[in-house]
């Protein structure tokens, strides 16, 4: 993996992150497909895929943990998630490492579950850039 630098640009430092436990040797290559299909639609530049393959949620997380410290020294303002379970399967914890990820001004975008925001990629609310419009993990 290309190690993360500070972008001069005005478009936000995209990041996904992924944890699959047990280990997929594909990589987990359809949901990272789908976070780079929605951060395209969003108009958002193709992100830099964080993944935990192998990990259980209470395992030590060395690609969470690389992308937090990444987002609070402002390389990435956005973030994608499928959900934060992949933080933890506890709501809890999960909730803590989202709130660790948004303290630094960083989006939390999950998502969207099937049908919701899929269908012709318009923002939700004019004039509003299309990631802002996202759904937002918030707390």
């Amino acid at each position: 993996m290309d190690t993360p630098t500070a972008r001069s640009t005005s478009m936000p430092g995209t990041a996904a992150y992924l944890r699959c436990y047990p280990y997929d040797v594909w990589q987990m290559d359809f949901h990272r497909q789908g976070l780079c299909t929605w951060a395209a639609r969003l108009g958002l530049p193709e992100p830099t895929v964080f993944l935990d393959n192998g990990c259980m949620s209470h395992d030590p997380l060395p690609l969470l943990q690389r992308l937090v410290v990444a987002v609070t020294t402002g390389i990435y303002q956005v973030v994608l998630v499928p959900g934060n379970f992949v933080f933890s399967l506890h709501d809890d914890a999960a909730q803590q490492i989202a709130r660790r990820i948004t303290a630094h001004g960083c989006r939390l975008l999950e998502l969207p579950r099937h049908g919701e925001g899929w269908s012709d990629g318009a923002p939700d609310r004019a004039g509003e850039p299309m990631y802002a419009a996202a759904r937002l993990s918030t707390e």
